[in-house]
């Protein structure tokens, strides 16, 4: 089976793939992209991406059992909703005459240009922008939404409206799709990295004693909820617990400005943006996992947590609402009461054995059902049906 692939280029890929950076633009983990590879030895996977900045107008490479063909994409492009993009590749995807071609994300525009570069395109939703507004205004009924996120939500609905497969990681994100958008999608779960799959569980027991760790993963950003994280950590009773912040975004200049006001200097490390086996690293000396998003179709991150052997605490909405309930494993909080979180992170420092104890029971189920291999019998059952249509 010949697949072609269309996404955004994943950072440690842009970084470490070939002898020269392919761009100075950071883009996205892509971390689902990365935790399908290396593909089964029956599917030759091909991987486009768009990508602003890059060294040479084209360049092709092998990385991770997947070949990779990154094509330049101009600033513009994206107000032209793809179409100038799906006609650059055009003629090297008639020559290439993949048997299935699979877009990732909506409002990304890859799977827009699936869907002009055939009729049977598969398309994952990776985001879901009216859900999210929905979400986010609850909060702040003046939310203004920029000019550009308008056109990444054009582009969403025009995608999800010429799909012929919508492809979705949640129950959360299929009622999502259903309701803001009117369509259907089929439930396939994104698969975890093996730098989360190798994780030694057995060794984290040594965690009840060890020093109280918090690990928050995203961006900073409000619908992530970073700044109501570090408010809530700055209410907690024990000052001898650290936080570590992973991500960065446009509400890092507002975290670090808490950090100095709340004296959480020796407390608070934020990381910014970094490589999957570093984040491992962070998982191993952590008893707990923090993100009280305002919405979320996943997240990935919260599922490597568990896998990882992490308590987690989240916002009850979307995405994390539906893996915690469904793993069994970790403690909700209504959405944006940040009191009640810093006392649900008390409860749970109070209670550190049970804590790590449950979790790592629970780990192991989450690896086995989002194993790479039993992700990709499922993508293949999908892909098998667009070969016969």
């Amino acid at each position: 089976m010949k697949l072609l692939w269309i996404c955004g280029l994943p950072n440690v890929v842009r970084l470490t793939a070939t002898q020269r950076v392919l761009s100075e633009t950071p883009t996205a983990a892509w971390s689902w992209i990365l935790g399908h590879l290396p593909p089964p030895t029956d599917v030759e996977l091909h991987i486009v991406c768009p990508v602003g900045g890059l060294i040479e107008s084209r360049v092709d490479f092998d990385y991770g059992g997947a070949h990779w063909h990154c094509f330049r994409r101009e600033r513009f492009e994206l107000f032209f909703l793809w179409r100038r993009f799906a006609r650059k590749i055009s003629s090297f995807v008639h020559k290439l005459a993949p048997d299935v071609i699979h877009g990732w994300g909506g409002e990304t525009g890859c799977g827009l240009v699936a869907t002009y570069l055939t009729k049977k395109a598969v398309v994952s939703v990776q985001g879901l922008l009216l859900l999210f507004w929905e979400l986010l205004k609850r909060k702040d009924e003046r939310r203004r939404i920029s000019f550009r996120t308008r056109i990444m939500w054009l582009c969403e609905k025009a995608t999800y409206r010429r799909a012929n497969i919508l492809l979705v990681e949640s129950r959360a994100s299929q009622a999502g799709l259903k309701r803001c958008y009117g369509h259907d999608g089929i439930i396939i779960p994104h698969p975890l990295r093996r730098e989360f799959l190798e994780i030694d569980l057995a060794c984290r027991v040594s965690l009840i004693a060890a020093p109280i760790r918090f690990v928050y993963l995203g961006s900073l950003t409000e619908r992530k909820g970073a700044v109501d994280a570090i408010k809530a950590f700055a209410m907690l009773s024990r000052k001898d617990a650290k936080l570590i912040m992973i991500g960065d975004g446009e509400d890092k200049v507002a975290i670090e400005k808490i950090i100095l006001q709340e004296r959480l200097l020796n407390r608070v490390i934020v990381r910014g943006t970094i490589s999957a086996d570093k984040i491992a690293q962070e998982f191993l000396e952590a008893q707990f996992f923090l993100l009280p998003s305002y919405g979320d179709t996943g997240p990935t991150a919260l599922k490597e947590a568990l896998s990882s052997g992490l308590y987690p605490i989240c916002y009850k909405n979307s995405g994390p609402e539906d893996i915690i309930t469904h793993y069994g494993c970790g403690d909700l909080v209504s959405t944006g009461d940040v009191v009640a979180l810093s006392e649900t992170m008390n409860r749970c420092v109070s209670a550190v054995p049970d804590c790590v104890r449950h979790s790592l029971s629970k780990a192991s189920d989450v690896r086995f059902e989002l194993s790479p291999n039993g992700i990709w019998v499922q993508l293949k059952t999908i892909y098998a049906k667009q070969e016969t249509a």
